[in-house]
């Protein structure tokens, strides 16, 4: 299987979640490409068989616009993804209403691509940082036995 992990960071707490899920998933013997979108081609993603997707949430409930810029392009190019799988964590802040609204967001825009989105988007908060992280490699693993189970 192959793995890809990119992420929309707006202040690095994605990035460093994507990092330590990389980190991981390459414990468990996974090869793993980590990409930021920022310099990452949408072409480059359909070809793994799984995308880990990392966006923040900015503001209340909004993608964060190196995000939206991604998508924008990635739209406008008329990409389809529908022999890739995804999925998508979201991060945010629990103080604000639509906490991690980001992931239905991106989950949203994934499927207008005709890409498969597994369940359950994950929403995390990142604070504490370790909690996250254990919160995701939990997750990843579920998604994981999940596409094993399909294939």
């Amino acid at each position: 299987m192959n793995i890809a992990i990119t992420y929309a960071s707006m202040y690095g707490t994605t990035t460093s979640v994507a990092q330590e899920l990389k980190r991981y998933l390459d414990q468990k013997n996974y090869t793993v490409d980590l990409f930021d979108v920022m310099e990452t081609d949408a072409d480059v993603l359909k070809r793994y068989t799984l995308v880990f997707f990392g966006v923040s949430t900015y503001g209340d409930g909004e993608l964060n616009p190196v995000a939206e810029d991604f998508f924008t392009k990635t739209k406008e190019l008329a990409h389809s993804c529908e022999h890739t799988k995804f999925a998508v964590f979201a991060l945010g802040d629990t103080s604000y209403p639509q906490f991690g609204k980001s992931g239905e967001l991106t989950h949203e825009i994934l499927v207008s691509m005709k890409a498969q989105v597994l369940q359950p988007i994950l929403t995390l908060e990142a604070s504490p940082f370790d909690e996250a992280v254990r919160k995701i490699e939990i997750w990843a693993d579920e998604i994981i036995k999940q596409l094993a189970v399909k294939c």
